[in-house]
């Protein structure tokens, strides 16, 4: 086993991997070690080319972008990860409670026009600072509409 892993780190025996093309030597996939028990194992002096040649197809596939020191104002290269963001419809939580929000100002104007002007009427038993915040909610909903906001 141990000739066999030397001989997969030097290029010497291919290891069956995919060939990627412009990587390593000659476009040679180097020994990428293995997974045990969900631990990536490899010898040490065979990391740094793995790892360079993950780097080299992620940066490939555009997921990540080397960064020089020129730029970073650091001592070495950085890797930072590329973002892709996608628009898209609303996560279902977000949306059924902006679907529910509506259909409470729906009722409410509609209780409202129901119940013509009798603002006070249905706010019995409630405290007075509740009846002033649905004063103001009432008020400021009607400014919206007036700015066709609502």
């Amino acid at each position: 086993r141990n000739d066999l892993e030397e001989a997969l780190e030097r290029g010497i025996v291919p290891w069956g991997g995919p060939p990627a093309a412009g990587t390593g030597s000659g476009g040679v996939t180097p020994w990428l070690g293995q997974f045990v028990g969900g631990l990536w194992q490899i010898r040490p002096r065979a990391a740094t080319r793995a790892i360079s040649h993950v780097l080299g197809r992620l940066e490939a596939l555009g997921l990540v972008a080397l960064v020089q020191p020129s730029q970073s104002g650091k001592e070495k290269e950085l890797v930072a990860i590329n973002n892709h963001y996608a628009t898209g419809e609303p996560f279902a939580v977000q949306r059924r409670l902006a679907e529910k929000a509506s259909r409470r100002s729906r009722a409410a104007r509609s209780r409202q026009d129901t119940e013509g002007g009798g603002e006070e009427d249905g706010m019995e038993g409630l405290a007075e600072i509740e009846k002033e915040r649905l004063r103001n909610m009432a008020r400021n909903q009607e400014l919206l509409r007036q700015l066709g906001l609502a």
